[in-house]
């Protein structure tokens, strides 16, 4: 970690790396990346500083950061020449090395001026002032009192002059912000998840304001850290935005928090704190005092903190739980979990996570089949209630408790979907602003079969935040069931081009998913890779692992066999490992993680392979509801085919009609999950002793016939499925098999070259690559 003095001076010219400007007559602002980048050439003010060094203290372990330095730099030398034409050249560039901040240029360009612009000279202005005498003693005394009056006055107009400059200049009403995530400098995980915490908790209640429309978190995330402020406004759509940074001088560590107007870069506050445990209520509201003050003059909520007495230990273990829940999908808040259950270790009667748990445990309900979460949610929301819980928060989750409730059928004299209706219109009525709410609803009008209301209500929550997936997905999900494509589609054109922030890695991603389902496996890990350090989406991690288990690289699946399982993908990255190395290990691993992840219908699906793979008679009849459960959660055709190779394990009668589902299957013409759908007609024929129509499948598949949604997440090839090893005896088998390892070992080569390329070289594949797709 490196520490930077908080301020450094050239004549007249001041950086301060804590509140991040520039200093002269007046301030301009600097990316928190830009002022570290200028500490690092102050620090070695004179001498060469080699740009690895830069990239490797401001960006650490970022490939493909030069760029981002060049543009720091440029950055830094526009802001020079705004003050003063002439002073960029002070920082010099070294080919092919690094930059040189030449001080003394610096100090000259800002040379101290008096009011005439000539240099001052104190012993010359000592020099040419006339004694006093006793004869103007008294003179000098009038003059003295006159002044003062004088000054008083001019201070007054100052002042009155400011009240209204400010009435009339400074924003009377703030209509949308983005709060940027808290940076640390430095490598402290837990530090940079407190602060990320407090950013996105500050951001979440400013959403509670009326008529203020907050950036979602998600969309902040996906933001390139190369653009401008002016750029992030443009691309999220905001007038303002809150930055924040945390700064370690002498293990002391403070945080600056600034309003900026974006278009201007003008800061309409600053404040900084001590950063701690103790201090962090206390930064909490003061920042919302001062958005009030600045903003809508109605109350803005501070929240549980007028409420109750919070420990900071438990309020930070909340903080730290919910960066992961403020910016994530609700099937990826794992990490969460025990933050939010550290907290209630800590003070059991702080609603805030207890109502978080309760929404986790409610969603895994309804969306997942959890039907068991119930009984933990409404322990915990009737804990917040005994806590005086009455917020936007733990309304939307009562109201998600009453629907997953209403929807399982169990404990129906508790709830009911009227119920729902009636908690979430009270949040709706406390934020109107706040997308999550109006969704709930919709999903309550859906579970009703009112569709056209309920796609009503998505499309306004999309409008509230465009930046979030939710109504994407359930808007997607009501046009297929409608049969609507046209709409379908330009819903999905919309996704694509919201979540690329305008940066085009959206667009990557999609075409490395794209390539990866068609089989052309180097490309899609090479555009993988690009864009990996550059978009918060663990998708694309998976691409890469699930590219790397389909050419069987022995190094990766090694490792992914001693992943943790308290990581919030190590169950599945472990199960693509085991899958192959381990089968009775990757039996016990599906049994110990099924009560706990099988929400997920690809993990659901796993369980079902690998249990029907490797599974003993006894495992199978000892797990058989469970495997039952997993089976018809993996929404898929091939649900068909595990049910009727299971039957046929146990020689139970009628396991052909599964078959007849297979074969009357039809594919969304906008949704195709074209893999799934051959392999399990591959399947099918198989078991039907069909050789012939179960290979003309299978070599649509190894052509690669295209999307698959679900082909992923399985930690098999398709020729490993147990219902099709009675071909193995079949030349044409054989000869797949040959043609496939020839294929892996030609692909496996070209990627471990592409590995050891120098950064150079990586980068010019990458022009050809972006190029190639028009990306």
């Amino acid at each position: 970690m490196n520490d930077f003095k908080e301020i450094y001076s050239f004549g007249s010219l001041t950086l301060n790396t804590s509140l991040h400007y520039l200093k002269h007559n007046r301030q301009i602002r600097l990316s928190p990346k830009c002022t570290r980048v200028f500490a690092l050439l102050a620090e070695s003010a004179n001498n060469l500083v080699e740009k690895e060094h830069v990239l490797e203290i401001v960006w650490p372990g970022r490939f493909g950061a030069d760029e981002s330095l060049t543009r720091a730099i440029s950055d830094i030398r526009k802001a020079l020449k705004d003050f003063k034409p002439g002073a960029e050249k002070a920082i010099k560039t070294v080919p092919k090395r690094g930059y040189l901040l030449n001080t003394a240029l610096l100090e000259e360009a800002f040379a101290e001026v008096d009011q005439q612009g000539g240099e001052l000279d104190e012993n010359v202005v000592r020099e040419s002032t006339p004694p006093k005498t006793a004869r103007y003693a008294g003179l000098s005394r009038r003059l003295t009192t006159f002044n003062l009056i004088i000054s008083a006055l001019c201070l007054f107009i100052i002042v009155l002059a400011g009240y209204f400059a400010h009435n009339k200049f400074a924003p009377k009403h703030i209509d949308s912000i983005a709060v940027l995530p808290f940076e640390v400098i430095g490598s402290d995980p837990e530090l940079s998840n407190l602060a990320k915490g407090l950013g996105y908790e500050i951001a979440m209640q400013i959403s509670f304001q009326q008529h203020v429309r907050v950036a979602s978190p998600m969309a902040v995330d996906r933001l390139d850290s190369r653009l401008k402020l002016d750029e992030i406004a443009s691309v999220l759509d905001v007038s303002h935005i809150i930055t924040g940074s945390v700064n370690t001088v002498k293990n002391e560590k403070t945080i600056s928090i600034s309003l900026v107007h974006a278009n201007t870069q003008k800061m309409l506050w600053t404040e900084q704190h001590q950063f701690d445990e103790n201090s962090l209520i206390e930064i909490y509201k003061s920042v919302l005092t001062n958005f009030r003050y600045l903003g809508d003059a109605k109350a803005l909520p501070i929240g549980y903190s007028d409420h109750q007495a919070i420990k900071p230990s438990a309020y930070a273990n909340y903080l730290k739980g919910m960066q992961t829940v403020r910016s994530q999908l609700w099937y990826e808040w794992a990490e969460a979990i025990p933050y939010l259950n550290r907290a209630l270790d800590i003070q059991p009667d702080f609603y805030p996570p207890l109502v978080s748990l309760a929404a986790y445990y409610s969603l895994s309900s309804y969306f997942g089949g959890r039907s068991d979460h119930l009984m933990k949610a409404r322990s915990l929301l009737d804990r917040a209630i005994a806590s005086n819980a009455s917020d936007v928060e733990y309304l939307g989750a009562e109201a998600l408790y009453h629907l997953a409730c209403a929807s399982s059928g169990a404990e129906k004299e508790r709830c009911s979907l009227e119920e729902a209706l009636l908690f979430i219109h009270e949040a709706i009525t406390l934020a109107p602003e706040y997308w999550a709410p109006v969704y709930v609803k919709g999903l309550i009008f859906e579970k009703q079969d009112d569709l056209a209301q309920a796609l009503a209500l998505y499309k306004r929550a999309k409008e509230l935040d465009a930046n979030v997936t939710g109504p994407y997905v359930s808007m997607a999900d009501i046009y297929l069931r409608q049969n609507d494509n046209d709409s379908y589609n330009k819903l999905k054109e919309e996704y694509v081009a919201v979540m690329s922030n305008g940066t085009g890695v959206s667009q990557s991603a999609e075409k490395a998913f794209e390539l990866f389902h068609k089989r052309r496996y180097f490309d899609a890990y090479v555009l993988a890779y690009m864009i990996e350090s550059k978009i918060a989406a663990s998708n694309i991690k998976e691409l890469k692992i699930r590219i790397e288990t389909e050419l069987g690289r022995d190094l990766n699946l090694n490792g992914l066999a001693e992943l943790p399982l308290n990581a919030e993908l190590g169950p599945i990255y472990r199960l693509f490992g085991l899958g192959r190395s381990a089968p009775k290990e990757a039996v016990d691993l599906i049994l110990q993680i099924d009560e706990n992840v099988t929400y997920r219908s690809w993990l659901s699906r796993q369980y079902a392979e690998i249990m029907l793979k490797f599974a003993d008679a006894g495992e199978i009849n000892k797990n058989y509801d469970k495997l039952i459960r997993a089976i018809k959660r993996s929404r898929s055709p091939r649900e068909h085919t595990f049910m009727a190779y299971l039957m046929k394990l146990r020689n139970q009668e009628g396991w052909q009609e599964h078959l007849d589902d297979v074969f009357n299957f039809k594919l969304n013409p906008s949704y195709k999950d074209e893999y799934d759908f051959h392999l399990a007609h591959a399947e099918s024929f198989t078991m039907l002793d069909n050789f012939d129509k179960a290979f003309e499948h299978l070599a649509l598949i190894e052509q690669g016939i295209g999307k698959s949604t679900v082909a992923s997440f399985s930690p098999f090839m398709y020729w490993e499925s147990p219902m099709i090893q009675p071909l193995s005896d079949d030349p044409r088998f054989k000869a797949m098999i040959d043609r496939e390892n020839k294929r892996r070992a030609k692909i496996n080569a070209r990627v471990n070259a592409f590995l050891e390329m120098n950064k150079e070289e990586k980068r010019a594949l990458f022009k050809r690559m972006k190029e190639k797709y028009s990306l």
